[in-house]
């Protein structure tokens, strides 16, 4: 079919859709919105060989209101071909006759062409791919860029079937490219001075290939390279340059050099005096040179400046002389000019005074200051043991005495007289001195040097007479307690300072012989009090005593002397008393007196009573209560154990009714070690409560506020009133509960009391009530009955907790289920499945959307199920997650938002409408076929 021809026949059903649309009504009762569709063309390639093939995607996005799309791809036949048959997209789904849609793809229309042409009249084209095609690149295909053109026309549905706008974004970006077998560059390895460019070329092999060259450099801070493949050496190093062309690489080691261009000398001097020195040095263009940097140092005259091969340049006469430096090949020279300045005389200090031991270093005077005759000078000393003298002037002080120094340079001398002595320095003193008042010491000293020769008399001044004196001889007298500092002056004001601590020796401790004591009532003990320390310079060594109660203990003085006895006396009342012995200054000691009260006699508790099964403990009463023995041991005894059993830490257990003497053997140990033994004697009554008729028949079920619901358990235990019988009763039995369900299938109930509703219904819960004495003997058995009810709450639906129409492959949601009602007592396991797993999977309401289709998910529960069908889209660049939202059952359906489908009177019309649309495809398929067969 001819291209005109195709867009005849496609104007033709355009306009006819669109003319039906306008006569139906069927757009939107409000204002449409500017809508702008978006085609995206991919391809899943971009570099395509002979004999390839690779496949085009056509997609749309953001159509709102166009109700018809011509969309028309244009190729290179010359290049491509059509392989097998184009691919309807998404946008094509849910198209039907029925809804009055037109719609086709088709291809090689005028042998370079795929068409696709949509026409609806219920909704704007669908969103999403149009089209896919596959194409084949021809094995004659020339090589280079591969493109299309487009012709697309979308239409509104109103009746003047307005065209609306478009955008149309190829990002294809094609090309027939010869695959590369190989690529070589005209060189392997260069070397480039840095700065300066070389040319590099590639061939790729086999010729015409269309690969373009990509070059590069491994290291640009070496040698950068453009795209044509021209190299510049940057910095000083070695780069690799590769050339890559369809997977293919060779490559050429660069290596940067930086030749020396010229050198230049520098120095500080250019002018100097004989026997001077002065450093040369050579500045390289470039300083970071790649050529040897070795200089050769040279002087054309030899006999007024020479230079070593450090370019120390030596000044040795009047006159000129130049320098020269050579480096390879390259030369620079330096002029120098020596001068000489003659010596007339020189001079030292006539006289100077040096501390033994001291240094001073004598300076020579030259006349004039700026000679350039030889300035070496030779020292003398006509004592070298009084004052010795080195090479550079500098005299040592060795003892006292005079000598003469001589300084001489070449003929002329110069005389210093230097003067040793010893000055005092320090005087060496103790820096403290600790006396006691009363005490004298003479403070010694040394003078340093020994042998000073200042010969003024050491004088003493102490800065606190009060405290302590000082005479002439340096013989201290201290007076009380303080400190002060005695000074030792010499001369020169030499001073030394000794600190003088001068303390007293108090009474600090009293010492008792015995720190604790116990004296039986009527008996006597002695105590001796000491002060301390012995040194101590007090002269009241007094003791006073005292009883802190003298009802307990009285002592036999009230004062006496540090080391004598007192006597201490037990009354009768019992009870403790400190003693206490003080100096005058308060320093005490205390020593504790005990006169022990005894026990005289034990007693048990009379009377005592206690159920069987129950506990109580018997303590032992002491007489009297307040007493200082100690209970070591408590021997328990029970003539009846089988009636009321005792254990050894006193405590008693009812085994069984009855009565039996209890005893217990007290052993007491006294303060002084005395073991005393006692006996006390107690009857203990057991009892038991039982629970008896009187109180089984008080035992009852609570009724139930609400029915049993099935799946629901409850214990019935607490439903009962028995524990508290038994608690506020005391009851002693051994209480047994057998629990029956009369209706097992109802509800069961297991024998702890635990009942679980099963189905709906009514069951009688019994429970037999038992009790035993303490022999095992029943001695009551009750059953008490309640009826419950078990309830069924039964599913009545079920739905998804959200409505999900569109997906976009890749991602997920999760539907939750909602049970009607809430509160069901029906399994809530849900069976979850999709329509098509390749399309849609679901694990636990998690959807997760695989592959562009339709495909509906459902839950089930029971019998109760609920469904949703869910279009994927592909996920392309540009569209968004989510569709336009249009509902495919709206369109077959009833639509609320657009009224009425069919008014009264509107019959006729329809028929009408229906034979015209019939008319219409008749003439399409005629003139098709007759273009097809007609050449």
């Amino acid at each position: 079919m001819k291209k005109k021809h195709f867009k005849r026949i496609m104007a033709l059903m355009l306009s006819f859709v669109m003319i039906m649309g306008a006569a139906f009504a069927m757009t939107p009762n409000t204002v449409k919105a500017a809508s702008e569709a978006t085609f995206t063309v991919t391809a899943d390639k971009k570099e395509l060989h002979r004999g390839d093939q690779f496949t085009v995607t056509v997609s749309m996005a953001d159509n709102v209101n166009a109700y018809g799309l011509q969309y028309e791809l244009f190729y290179d036949a010359a290049k491509v071909s059509v392989a097998g048959e184009p691919q309807k997209g998404t946008v094509f789904d849910g198209l039907s006759m029925d809804n009055m849609d037109v719609y086709m793809l088709t291809s090689d229309v005028a042998g370079s062409c795929v068409a696709a042409n949509i026409g609806r009249t219920e909704a704007p084209v669908s969103n999403g791919t149009v089209m896919m095609i596959t194409f084949e690149v021809l094995e004659d295909a020339a090589v280079g860029d591969l493109g299309f053109t487009y012709n697309i026309m979308i239409a509104a549905g109103d009746k003047d079937a307005t065209v609306l706008e478009h955008t149309n974004n190829d990002q294809t970006d094609l090309s027939v490219v010869v695959p590369v077998t190989g690529i070589s560059l005209n060189k392997n390895e260069t070397t480039i001075a840095r700065g300066a460019t070389e040319q590099l070329t590639a061939a790729v092999e086999p010729e015409g290939t269309g690969s373009t060259v990509a070059w590069a450099s491994d290291n640009e801070k070496v040698a950068t390279v453009d795209e044509t493949g021209l190299v510049t050496a940057v910095g000083k190093g070695t780069a690799n340059i590769t050339a890559t062309a369809g997977g293919q690489s060779a490559s050429c080691k660069v290596t940067v050099n930086a030749p020396l261009q010229g050198i230049e000398i520098t120095g500080e001097q250019s002018t100097i005096k004989k026997g001077q020195t002065t450093q040369l040095s050579v500045i390289y263009d470039p300083e970071d040179t790649t050529d040897d940097p070795t200089v050769t140092w040279s002087s054309d005259n030899e006999k007024v400046a020479t230079v070593d091969q450090t370019g120390l340049v030596k000044a040795v006469a009047d006159g000129t002389a130049n320098i020269k430096a050579k480096v390879g090949t390259l030369e620079a020279t330096y002029a120098i000019t020596v001068q000489e300045v003659k010596l007339n005389g020189i001079s030292i200090k006539d006289a100077t005074t040096i501390h033994r031991g001291g240094k001073e270093t004598l300076e020579v005077t030259y006349d004039p200051e700026n000679t350039t005759d030889d300035k070496t000078v030779t020292w003398e000393s006509s004592d070298p043991t009084v004052a010795a003298v080195d090479g550079s002037g500098t005299v040592t002080a060795v003892k006292i005495g005079s000598a003469n120094i001589t300084a001489t340079v070449g003929s002329y001398k110069a005389v210093c007289v230097v003067t040793v002595d010893a000055p005092l320095e320090s005087i060496d003193a103790p820096d403290t001195l600790e006396l006691v008042k009363n005490q004298t010491a003479v403070i010694g000293y040394e003078l340093v040097p020994s042998d000073t020769t200042d010969k003024a008399p050491v004088t003493f001044t102490s800065s606190d007479p009060t405290v302590a004196t000082i005479d002439e001889n340096g013989k201290v007298t201290a007076l009380k307690a303080g400190t002060t500092v005695i000074t030792l002056k010499g001369a020169n004001d030499v001073t030394a300072e000794v600190t003088v601590t001068v303390t007293e020796i108090p009474i600090d401790s009293v010492s008792l012989d015995k720190e604790s004591a116990v004296v039986e009532k009527g008996q006597t003990t002695e105590l001796t009090a000491v002060v301390g320390p012995e040194t101590t310079t007090d002269e009241n060594k007094s003791i006073k005593w005292s009883s802190s109660d003298p009802s307990v203990a009285t002592v036999s003085t009230e004062q006496t002397n540090s080391g004598e006895t007192v006597t201490v006396t037990a009354t009768d009342k019992g009870g403790t008393a400190t003693i206490t012995a003080e100096a005058w200054n308060g320093t005490k000691a205390e020593c504790v007196i005990t006169v022990p009260v005894h026990i005289e006699n034990v007693t048990l508790p009379q009377d005592v009573t206690l159920n069987r099964g129950r506990t109580t403990v018997l303590d032992v009463v002491c007489d009297p209560e307040e007493n200082d023995d100690t209970i070591t041991s408590v021997e328990w005894q029970s003539d009846a154990p089988e009636v009321a059993f005792i254990y050894s830490d006193g405590t008693i257990e009812g085994i069984k009714e009855g009565t039996a003497n209890i005893t217990a053997k007290v052993t007491v140990t006294t303060l002084t070690n005395e073991t005393k033994e006692y006996t006390a004697q107690t009857q203990v009554a057991v009892n038991e409560n039982h629970l008896d008729a009187g109180l089984g028949e008080t035992i009852v079920f609570e009724d139930l506020e609400d029915a049993l619901l099935k799946g629901q358990s409850i214990d019935m235990y607490e439903q009962m009133n028995l524990y508290e019988i038994l608690s506020q009763n005391d009851i002693t039995d051994i209480v047994t509960i057998q629990w029956t369900s009369s209706d097992e299938d109802v509800a069961a109930i297991d024998q702890t009391g635990r009942l679980t509703g099963l189905k709906k219904g009514s069951t009688t819960i019994t429970a037999v009530v038992t009790a035993e004495d303490g022999e095992g003997q029943v001695v009551g058995e009750y059953t008490v009955e309640t009826e419950v009810e078990v309830k069924e709450i039964p599913l009545e639906s079920i739905a998804f907790d959200k409505i999900i129409k569109e997906m976009v492959v890749g991602s997920s949601e999760t539907l939750h289920i909602i049970y009607n009602p809430e509160n069901t007592t029906d399994l809530r396991d849900v069976k979850w499945s999709s329509s098509d797993e390749a399309i849609l999977s679901v694990e636990n309401g998690k959807v997760t959307a695989l592959k562009p289709g339709t495909a509906t998910i459902t839950a089930k529960v029971g019998d109760k199920e609920v469904s949703c069908e869910i279009l994927v889209k592909a996920a392309e660049s540009g569209q968004p997650g989510q569709g336009s939202g249009t509902d495919s059952g709206n369109a077959a359906g009833a639509n609320t938002d657009k009224g009425d489908s069919v008014r009264t009177g509107d019959t006729a019309n329809i028929i009408l409408y229906i034979a015209l649309l019939v008319g219409a495809m008749a003439a399409i398929v005629i003139i098709w076929r007759k273009r097809r067969f007609t050449k």
